[in-house]
Parts: C-alpha cells; sequence; structure tokens
C-alpha cells in the first residue's frame, strides 16, 4: 500500500497542502497503529497494517515538502541530513526490535 499510494499522496499534497496532507497521514497512521496494537485476530491487524500504508504514504512525501519549504541553504542540507539519518536508523533498528517484540507476543 506504502509504495502504491507515495506519488498519488506527493499530487495530493500539491493540490490540497502538504501540511494538511502531512496531519491527516499522522492521524491515519497513529489511528491505524493503535487498531493494530489491539487486533484480536489476524485479519484485523492485515488490514490495520493495510492503512497504516495508507497513512505512511501521506507522511513521506509532505514531509519532504515541508523540509524543502522550510528551510533554506545550509540549514536545509541539515534538515534533509537529521531526515536520511532518521529514516536510515529507523529502517535498520525496526525489523530487530519488531523481531523480538513479535517473539514475545504480536500484541
Amino acid at each position: 500500500t506504502f509504495a502504491a499510494l507515495l506519488l498519488v499522496t506527493g499530487r495530493l499534497s500539491d493540490l490540497y497542502g502538504a501540511r494538511r496532507i502531512f496531519l491527516l497521514g499522522l492521524v491515519v497512521f497513529g489511528a491505524t497503529s493503535m487498531l493494530a496494537a489491539l487486533a484480536p485476530s489476524g485479519g484485523l491487524l492485515i488490514l490495520a497494517r493495510f492503512a497504516q500504508g495508507v497513512g505512511g504514504a501521506m507522511i513521506l512525501p509532505t514531509s519532504l515538502a515541508l523540509l524543502n519549504a522550510t528551510f533554506s541553504g545550509r540549514a536545509r542540507g541539515q534538515a534533509f541530513a537529521v531526515w536520511g539519518s532518521t529514516i536510515g536508523a529507523a529502517a535498520a533498528v525496526g525489523p530487530l526490535l519488531g523481531g523480538r517484540l513479535a517473539d514475545l507476543s504480536w500484541r
């Protein structure tokens, strides 16, 4: 879901504003994360994860657009470096932490 919707949500942010789509993405991702955490069945967990992809696809392109609009010059480069480092660290640590939590319980 995430990868399939990146271009669509990028375009939506051009039409409706990056801040608006970013905030909507945070709400969708947060709500569906809670739903996934509390899911009583595997089917509902899969549905929640699907919806998380929608929220995540709203967050990623708009966060870059907001950084680009907020910072200029050297500060923009530093902001993108922090963003990229954070994304890289999350990609490295997330699966390890997720695997450990799954060993304990999926809830």
